[in-house]
């Protein structure tokens, strides 16, 4: 069995078998071009960060109300997650699964 080591701070490595890299790999061909924008837009951010940062700052090939819906499916899907003692249920961030899938990319 291979697996994938990824780097995605410099605290935080996670090994990815083959099987959740292919398993990962037919979820995300699944997803909309608009849910991949914003999850490597949050893959990107280094601490959790607002819906409305969101929505103004991922691209603008997508309506507002495309890109909300985006957020919305993912929140859905268990994709985002709760930040710890964020005190806020507003704030974003990508899980952390996906973020390691995304930066191997």
């Amino acid at each position: 069995m291979r697996s994938l080591l990824v780097k995605n701070s410099p605290v935080v490595s996670l090994i990815l078998s083959n099987e959740i890299v292919s398993e990962l790999n037919r979820v995300w061909l699944r997803l909309t071009e608009s849910e991949k924008e914003i999850m490597k837009y949050l893959a990107k951010q280094v601490q959790a960060i607002t819906l409305s940062q969101v929505l103004q700052e991922t691209s603008e090939n997508y309506t507002t109300e495309i890109r909300l819906n985006a957020v919305q499916s993912l929140k859905r899907r268990c994709f985002l997650e709760d930040p710890e003692n964020s005190g806020s249920s507003s704030l974003l961030r990508l899980d952390r699964i996906w973020v390691a899938y995304v930066h191997s990319m």
